[in-house]
């Protein structure tokens, strides 16, 4: 992945809650498929970060501004689908102390699945 993050991952994630919102409410509307990609990319960005800003650091360690972006949107939206599914994968990442790992990566996986399908 070749990309850069120009903005903070909250904001990253303050768009990707508007994204969220538009997939979930407006499944008829033309531009659907293209704002549910939208999402998908945006959540990748979000969860994994890019070449130049990458989520987790060298020791595979979760990256404070990441860390933050979550419980932004799982303390914003505690009761929304997407604010439980985050909540969800920050209670993986604090029982891995914040380390990727397989575990961690099935919890991103399960985020995803839990918001694109």
């Amino acid at each position: 992945r070749n990309n850069q993050l120009t903005i903070t991952p909250t904001l990253l994630a303050r768009w990707i809650l508007s994204w969220n919102y538009f997939v979930a409410t407006s499944p008829d509307f033309v531009w659907h498929n293209d704002a549910q990609r939208r999402l998908s990319i945006q959540l990748g960005f979000l969860l994994e970060g890019t070449d130049s800003q990458p989520a987790f650091d060298d020791n595979r360690t979760l990256q404070a501004p990441y860390q933050s972006a979550y419980s932004y949107i799982a303390d914003k939206y505690p009761s929304s689908n997407i604010g439980k599914a985050f909540q969800r994968y920050i209670t993986v990442l604090e029982a891995n102390e914040q380390q990727t790992n397989s575990t961690v990566q099935s919890a991103q996986q399960q985020l995803r699945r839990t918001l694109l399908e």
